[in-house]
C-alpha cells in the first residue's frame, strides 16, 4: 500500500481511487515448516530428581557456568538443600523479596542456618518516606538518610542487612546481585541463580530521549548553587555529568536510524560523598524550585551519573518508527544502556531456568555454557489443554471476561480458578474501576489472577492454591522490544536493522497446516520466539503439572 496507510485493509477502506488493471499478481507461496517433537523419553519425577541432584553436586569445585532446564516444580528448593548440605558457603539469588524469604523458611526448616537480605518497608524502616524519596532520586537510602537517621540505632533493616552479610548462606534478589555481585560472592563455593536472570547478568537502563530535558535543568541549577556554594568539587562533579548528558541530547537529535555511540567517559572519579551531594541539592531544589525538583526523573538522574563514572558498557540510541492507527508513521527515539555483569570465574554458576537455552545464556555471558539438565521429558500428572481461539491485546475486555465464564460454566468442579491475561484485560476485568463485570457467582470462583510480563510472580508456590489456570492470550514482543533485546544480546548489526515480515506455514504433529507471519530477520525471529516460548513455558509452570498437587492448565 501507499506510505500513508498502514496496511492494505487501510488503503481499500480509503476513498482514493485505485485503478488495479495494470497491477500484475504473482502468488508467492510461504515456506511451510513441519513441528517435530523432540525424541525424549517420558520420565517419572522418582527417577528424574535424583539425576538431577547428582547433576548439581558433581559441579561442586568444578568453577564455570551450568544452566539447568529442568521445569518448574522439578526439586530446585531441594538441590538447594541437597548442595548446601555439601558446602560451607552459598549463595542462592531468587527473583524477588518474597521468594527469598520461602526459601529461607525451606533451607531453616531443613537446619540450614540461611538469611535473606531485607526488603525495605514499613516493618524494617522508621524513616521510610525519606528512604523513598532518596530510591526515587536514583541514590542509596544508606549512603544518604541513615547516616543523619533518628533511628539510626536499632535500625531493624541496618541490623538485618548485617546479619545477612555476615551469614555463610544467604539469600539476595536479582536487583541486589547485579549491583553487587563481586561482594556477595565473596566466599561462596556455589552460586545457584534462579528464573529469568537477562537483567543481572546484562542489565539495561531504558528511557525516552525527552526524559533528559528535566534532569538537564535540574543539573543546571545545581551547578549554579554548588557555585555560589563555593563548593568546586561539587561544581566540577555536577559539570562533568552535565557535559556527558548534553553529549547523549546532541547524539540523540541527530540520530536517523538506531546508532550506537562508542565515545564512552574516561571514568571520572566521583567524590567519596557524591550521594550527599546530589541529595543535598535535591533538597535545596524542592526548596527553592519544587516544579524542577518534582520533573526530575530519578532513574535517568543516576543513570547518567553512572554513564559519567563508566559504569555502562555501552551506550545506543534506537530509533523506531510505529505506524498509527490514522497510517501516520511516528519516531520514537531512546536512550538504551547496557553493561555486562562479571560473574565469579572461580566457583560455579548455575542457572535455574527452564525457559532458557545454552544458545541464549552464551549470547547474554560470552561464556562457554555447559548443559547440565537431566535427559528425558518429565511425566505429567495434570493436562495441559488449548482451545483454538486467539486472544491479543486488542482483546475486548467484555470477550475475555465471557472466556472466563464459559470455562468455569463448562468446570462446575472449578472453585478456585487462576487466571492470567494482559494487564489492560485484568484490569478492566478485576480491577477497582472494572468495566467488564463478572457475575458475583463467577467472580467468588477466581482465586488469584495477574498479568503478562509481571516478574515478581514467577516461580510462585501460591497458585496451588487454584484448581485450576486459565492463561488467555500471547505475550508477542512488539519490534521496539525485541530490537532493545537485540540491543541486550549485543548484537548490534541485527538491532539496526529492520526485523520485516514474511508468510509461512507450518504443519502440527497431527497434520493440521496453520499460516501465520514471522520475522524474515533471522536473529529477529529467533529472539521473538525465544521469548514468546519462555513466557509461555513459564505460565504453564505456574501450574505445577509434574506434580501430584498440581492443577490443570488451560490456554486460549
Amino acid at each position: 500500500p501507499p506510505e500513508e496507510h498502514k496496511d492494505v485493509r487501510a488503503w481499500h477502506m480509503s476513498d482514493q481511487k485505485v485503478d488495479i488493471s495494470s497491477l500484475e499478481l504473482n502468488q508467492v507461496l510461504p515456506t511451510r515448516t513441519k513441528y517435530i517433537p523432540p525424541d525424549l523419553q517420558i520420565v517419572p519425577l522418582e527417577e528424574y530428581r535424583p539425576q538431577m541432584t547428582e547433576n548439581r553436586l558433581n559441579v561442586i569445585g568444578k568453577a564455570g557456568v551450568y544452566l539447568d532446564r529442568s521445569p518448574t516444580g522439578a526439586g530446585k528448593t531441594y538441590n538447594h538443600i541437597e548442595v548446601c548440605r555439601q558446602v560451607d558457603n552459598a549463595l542462592p539469588i531468587v527473583p524477588s523479596h518474597d521468594l527469598a524469604t520461602e526459601l529461607e523458611c525451606d533451607l531453616i526448616t531443613a537446619g540450614i542456618p540461611a538469611v535473606s537480605y531485607p526488603h525495605l518497608n514499613e516493618e524494617t524502616c522508621q524513616n521510610l518516606e525519606a528512604a523513598k524519596k532518596a530510591l526515587s532520586l536514583g541514590l542509596n537510602a544508606g549512603e544518604t538518610v541513615c547516616v543523619k537517621c533518628p533511628h539510626k540505632q536499632g535500625c531493624k533493616y541496618q541490623s538485618e542487612m548485617k546479619r545477612a552479610g555476615n551469614a555463610a548462606y544467604r539469600i539476595p534478589t536479582h536487583q541486589r546481585a547485579g549491583l553487587s555481585m563481586r561482594k556477595l560472592s565473596e566466599g561462596a563455593e556455589y552460586i545457584a541463580i534462579e528464573e529469568d536472570a537477562r537483567n543481572l547478568v546484562r542489565p539495561q537502563k531504558t528511557f525516552t530521549l525527552g526524559k533528559l530535558k528535566p534532569v538537564k535543568l535540574w543539573l543546571q541549577d545545581a551547578k549554579y548553587w554548588a557555585s555560589e556554594d563555593n563548593d568546586p568539587e561539587r561544581h566540577a562533579f555536577i559539570s562533568h555529568l552535565l557535559e556527558w548528558l548534553e553529549h547523549i541530547e546532541q547524539v540523540g537529535r541527530a540520530a536517523e536510524e538506531t546508532l550506537f555511540d562508542y565515545h564512552k567517559p574516561s571514568g571520572y572519579p566521583h567524590p567519596d560523598n557524591w550521594q550527599r551531594k546530589l541529595a543535598y541539592a535535591h533538597k535545596r531544589m524542592e526548596e527553592e524550585l519544587p516544579e524542577v525538583a518534582s520533573n526530575v526523573d530519578g532513574k535517568v538522574l543516576r543513570s547518567i551519573v553512572d554513564y559519567a563514572g563508566g559504569t555502562w558498557d555501552q551506550l545506543a540510541i534506537q530509533v523506531d518508527r510505529i505506524k498509527g492507527k490514522d497510517g501516520e508513521e511516528k519516531v520514537s527515539k531512546h536512550i538504551v544502556l547496557t553493561r555486562s555483569a562479571k560473574l565469579p570465574a572461580d566457583v560455579p554458576v548455575v542457572f535455574s531456568d527452564a525457559t532458557m537455552t545454552p544458545e541464549y545464556l552464551h549470547a547474554l555471558t560470552g561464556l562457554e555454557i555447559q548443559d547440565i539438565t537431566p535427559e528425558g521429558d518429565l511425566e505429567s500428572q495434570h493436562g495441559v489443554y488449548q482451545y483454538p481461539e486467539d486472544v491479543t491485546m486488542r482483546t475486548k475486555p467484555e470477550r475475555v471476561a465471557g472466556h472466563i465464564i464459559a470455562h468455569l460454566e463448562r468446570h462446575p468442579e472449578c472453585k478456585r480458578l487462576g487466571v492470567i491475561c494482559f494487564k489492560s484485560q485484568k484490569d478492566a476485568i478485576f480491577g477497582k474501576s472494572a468495566t467488564a463485570h463478572l457475575p458475583k457467582d463467577i467472580r467468588k470462583r477466581v482465586f488469584k489472577y495477574t498479568h503478562w510480563w509481571r516478574q515478581d510472580e514467577r516461580a510462585s508456590n501460591e497458585w496451588l492454591g487454584c484448581d485450576a489456570l486459565l492463561i488467555l492470550g500471547t505475550p508477542r514482543l512488539n519490534p521496539a522490544t525485541l530490537r532493545t533485546e537485540l540491543i541486550r544480546l549485543g548484537d548490534n548489526e541485527a538491532a539496526t536493522q529492520d526485523g520485516g515480515w514474511e508468510e509461512y506455514e507450518w504443519e502440527s504433529r497431527n497434520g493440521v497446516i496453520v499460516r501465520s507471519k514471522r520475522h524474515a530477520h533471522p536473529v529477529w525471529d529467533m529472539v521473538y520466539k525465544h521469548q514468546t516460548h519462555a513466557h509461555i513455558k513459564q505460565a504453564i509452570g505456574r501450574g505445577r503439572v509434574i506434580l501430584e498437587n498440581g492443577i490443570p492448565v488451560y490456554l486460549i
